[in-house]
């Protein structure tokens, strides 16, 4: 009994948990599923970002995509969300067909070979990671849960970087030229 409980501590260790807060998350660079170039220290110069880790047999995967992609057009400037499917690149057109069907704005990644999934440490679907500008994970949740929508809109909006010049109005309230 002794060494089962053993076993078990060690193979419940940090192997299988995912990455979590206070890590610097993963650097990638991969293609979109229509063939464009997404890169994590690009998007990160932007704003925040959400990696969500799912799959099209996914049971709640599309309820949580279709949160993430509320909030990205809550924050269109300050926030991009990449969907990481972990599906077979034969679903390509399921995938599109799901994307189309539901509205999804964000970007869409394959990660067939799992390279990311096994970096990022996800062993459960979905899986979201909320990562700042600088690169560090703020956030990592397993699982999906209606109520996470609350949580995940304040540690955003927690952490948004500032507006860009561009954005502010001017002192007569006329946008700035």
């Amino acid at each position: 009994m002794k060494r089962m409980i053993a076993w078990i501590l060690v193979f419940t260790g940090s192997l299988v948990l995912p990455l979590h807060a206070g890590k610097t998350a993963w650097r990638f660079s991969l293609k979109d599923i229509d063939g464009n170039p997404v890169i994590l220290d690009s998007l990160l110069q932007k704003g925040m970002v959400i990696l969500d880790f799912w799959a099209t047999w996914c049971t709640y995967c599309d309820e949580e995509l279709d949160l993430l992609n509320d909030l990205q057009q809550q924050y269109p400037d300050q926030l991009t969300v990449v969907a990481i499917s972990l599906d077979s690149p034969r679903t390509l057109s399921k995938i599109r067909s799901l994307r189309d069907a539901r509205g999804w704005q964000f970007l869409i990644v394959l990660d067939s070979h799992q390279t990311l999934k096994r970096k990022y440490r996800v062993f459960g679907l979905p899986t979201v990671f909320i990562i700042d500008q600088n690169g560090e994970i703020l956030l990592t949740r397993q699982g999906y849960n209606p109520s996470q929508e609350e949580e995940f809109r304040k540690l955003i909006q927690q952490h948004l970087p500032p507006p860009s010049k561009d954005s502010l109005p001017s002192p007569s309230g006329a946008p700035a030229p």
